[in-house]
C-alpha cells in the first residue's frame, strides 16, 4: 500500500504591515525546515502581502518572494483549488490573519 503524501499549504504574511509579515516568514521558514520530509509532505506557500496581493513562492527566500507573481484573491483561490491541498497551516500573526484568513479556509473546506 502506498503512503499518501499530504499537501500542506503554509499560509504566511500579513495584509496589515511589514512587521507581522516578516515575523510570519521567520516562523514559517523554520517550520518548513524542521518538518521537511518529502515522503510525508508536499509543501506549498501562500504569502499575503500588505498590498493585499497573494504570491505563491517556491520557498521563503527573498529571491523566491520577489520572483513570485502577485495575484488577486480570486486568482489565489483558483490556484489553491488546483493544488489539491489537504491541510492549511496558518502562520499569520496579525488580527486579519488569525480571523478572516482562517475563516476563508474554513469556507473553502
Amino acid at each position: 500500500m502506498s503512503k499518501h503524501v499530504r499537501r500542506v499549504l503554509h499560509l504566511v504574511g500579513s495584509p496589515t504591515s511589514k512587521f507581522p509579515r516578516d515575523l510570519s516568514h521567520l516562523y514559517a521558514a523554520d517550520c518548513l525546515t524542521a518538518t521537511a520530509d518529502a515522503t510525508r509532505y508536499e509543501f506549498h506557500v501562500a504569502d499575503v502581502a500588505p498590498d493585499g496581493h497573494w504570491r505563491f513562492p517556491t520557498d521563503l527566500s527573498d529571491h523566491a518572494l520577489d520572483a513570485a507573481q502577485p495575484v488577486a484573491l480570486s486568482a489565489a483561490i483558483e490556484q489553491i483549488e488546483l493544488l489539491g491541498i489537504d491541510v492549511v497551516l496558518p502562520q499569520m500573526f496579525c488580527i486579519p490573519g488569525m480571523t478572516a484568513y482562517r475563516a476563508l479556509f474554513e469556507v473553502l473546506g
